[in-house]
């Protein structure tokens, strides 16, 4: 049975507005070679649909990448249906404004009638009166379900900037109300179990590449995935020291080369990724 490959989108496919080099070409070799594959996000700026376009249009779809939404893997995808299965009608939602309409069904504004809370980077949208309006939510509703999309630490601007992500805000929200929030996107285990699943994999089967070496790799690691962390997008050197049992790769094209995926004939191959 041929392995699975899980990939970050941003810093591995996708840099800056564009496709990074050998992202089609992978892609489309992976395709050729029957090797099932699902690209992996934190992303909250776009809906899955959304990314799939703009990766199609930025050169996949002349490359003959017959990539789909449904091969796009997002946080916003598992709150969704975590949030049908609560039961609760009235969450307070604090989204960038391209995914408020996936949860318009369960949206209030009053935070007196909120049920439940939903968190995803809003960029310039932090401030002390969001935090703390969602700090007093955590503190009298401690039964309340607090759902994050993603746990990003980080991310890198068009001006090579570090800009503090999601995860950033979640810890500090965490230790100030003594609660731990429920992860939608990486690094929780669920979200990793969700794309295998959707190709008919075991977590075990599959092959993860990041570029960040925490919430990718180790994350994929202690799912039961094994990781390839790749020195583009946000790595920086030394990071590979904190997944020593990673792969390291410094082009997406070594995936590419004998012995890592595929041996053998397209149909018959072997999965060698010690």
């Amino acid at each position: 049975m041929k392995k699975a490959v899980l990939l970050d989108i941003d810093g591995v496919l996708w840099w800056q507005g564009a496709l990074l080099p050998e992202a089609a070409e992978t892609l489309l070799w992976l395709q050729n070679s029957g090797i099932p594959y699902r690209l992996l996000t934190n992303r909250a700026s776009a809906t899955a649909a959304e990314m799939a376009a703009e990766l199609l249009a930025a050169g996949l779809a002349q490359a003959g990448v017959g990539l789909t939404a449904d091969m796009v893997i997002n946080p916003a995808s598992m709150a969704r249906q975590q949030i049908a299965d609560s039961g609760l009608t009235n969450w307070q939602v604090l989204v960038p404004e391209t995914l408020v309409p996936e949860f318009t069904h369960w949206q209030i504004e009053d935070w007196q009638q909120a049920k439940g809370l939903l968190l995803a980077d809003i960029g310039n949208g932090w401030d002390y009166q969001t935090l703390n309006q969602c700090l007093q939510f955590l503190l009298e509703n401690p039964q309340a379900p607090w759902l994050v999309l993603g746990l990003t630490r980080y991310y890198i601007n068009s001006e090579q900037q570090a800009r503090l992500d999601i995860g950033a805000f979640v810890k500090a929200l965490e230790y100030a109300s003594g609660r731990q929030a429920e992860v939608m996107g990486k690094p929780a285990a669920g979200f990793f179990r969700q794309a295998a699943v959707s190709m008919g994999y075991r977590l075990e089967d599959c092959l993860m590449v990041g570029d960040d070496w925490l919430t990718d790799v180790l994350a994929a690691e202690a799912a039961g995935v094994k990781g390839v962390l790749l020195r583009t997008g946000k790595y920086r050197p030394g990071d590979e020291l904190q997944c020593p049992q990673a792969r390291v790769m410094d082009a997406l094209a070594e995936l590419r080369a004998p012995g890592i995926l595929v041996t053998g004939s397209a149909t018959g191959g072997s999965w060698l990724a010690e």
